[in-house]
């Protein structure tokens, strides 16, 4: 018992020691894995900032081939009721006629006159 209380202060000193030692190991271990936790969320800010401007390009692209679209099915609408608003020219025989002997005579030659 004479030496414990002989050596006390130094038995003290050292169980203080170790336990400053274990808290210093600990929060060095602590602070590395924060700072590796925080790179990689700036990492994943990063990457999101950057999927997020795709995806306004993709909705802005989306919107101009939507009206796109729009537009065209407006056209063909339009070209739709215009081909049901023609009506076939109908023509004679007479005509027909006449028009099979103009395209039948020879051009370039004169017709003879008696």
């Amino acid at each position: 018992m004479k030496t414990i209380k002989k050596y006390w202060k130094w038995l003290v000193a050292g169980i203080a020691a170790l336990f400053g030692i274990f808290i210093l190991f600990n929060n060095t271990r602590s602070n590395s894995k924060k700072t590796k936790t925080d790179k990689k969320i700036k990492e994943n800010d990063a990457a999101i900032n950057k999927l997020d401007g795709k995806v306004e390009e993709i909705q802005t692209q989306r919107e101009t081939v939507k009206n796109e679209i729009a537009e065209v099915k407006t056209e063909v609408a339009e070209l739709e009721q215009q081909k049901q608003e023609i009506q076939p020219e109908v023509r004679t025989v007479s005509d027909a006629k006449e028009n099979i002997i103009n395209k039948t005579k020879r051009r370039g030659r004169k017709p003879k006159t008696t």
